[in-house]
């Protein structure tokens, strides 16, 4: 089997305490799991790259609907935040608000998230707490 090093990913979720020190072992192996997944078209964006995943996991008798959804944060985390910073691209936070915004919501709503997601970040809340005060 295929080894995959993901120390600065660890690295990175630890020292912007992105996760609960207890789940980042799970959220790494989660993403471990995605990076080893073998999908049946290769030229596929990151949106569907992570429902082809999803859909996988959900198939799977073994994962709970809960593991689904931690691995499917763990993912986004992993593409949208991790991966555009680590290439020196657009900032974190831009970044995820984009990927996780529906079509529909007013720009206005968009920057107060942003300011709330930092303004949580800044008091090192948990990314599970950040992510239920965004969907409130």
């Amino acid at each position: 089997m295929q080894q995959i090093d993901l120390k600065e990913l660890e690295q990175f979720i630890a020292d912007r305490n992105l996760v609960a020190e207890k789940y980042r072992s799970y959220y790494l192996g989660w993403v471990r799991r995605f990076l080893l997944a073998e999908f049946t078209v290769d030229e596929l964006s990151d949106r569907d790259r992570i429902a082809c995943f999803t859909d996988q996991l959900t198939r799977d008798p073994s994962v709970e609907e809960w593991q689904v959804r931690q691995a499917t944060e763990a993912v986004t985390l992993y593409l949208n935040v991790y991966l555009p910073e680590a290439n020196g691209e657009r900032p974190a936070l831009e970044t995820l608000a984009a990927a996780e915004r529906p079509a529909d919501v007013p720009q206005e709503a968009v920057k107060a998230g942003m300011k709330m997601r930092e303004l949580l970040r800044l008091r090192h809340y948990a990314y599970r707490t950040e992510q239920t005060y965004l969907e409130w």
